[in-house]
């Protein structure tokens, strides 16, 4: 299906193994596209998966990993994670 909206998919813990992201997610064959709640201080732990992942935070901060690249991602900033690439976030404690 090609038209959705997120209040009309349920919302899951994506990884509960690896991440306390939670919330409605559209898995096409190739990317994943969320939207997901993090409480502050929580978050994935270091992993990789085949999808590839862009993150859009719009509220609050991320700290970021990928690939060796770690950054804060400030609200309304794009970071992307190729497949197959390492990737840690967790919502800052901090706004």
């Amino acid at each position: 299906m090609p038209f959705h909206r997120f209040e009309n998919i349920e919302s899951n813990y994506l990884t509960p193994h690896l991440s306390s992201a939670r919330g409605p997610v559209i898995e096409g064959k190739y990317m994943y596209f969320c939207l997901v709640h993090k409480t502050a201080g929580t978050g994935s732990e270091l992993h990789y998966h085949p999808n590839e992942l862009l993150i859009f935070p719009v509220r609050g901060k991320l700290n970021a990993i990928v690939g060796k690249d770690r950054r804060i991602a400030p609200t309304r900033s794009t970071t992307s994670a190729i497949a197959t690439s390492i990737r840690k976030r967790r919502a800052s404690p901090k706004r």
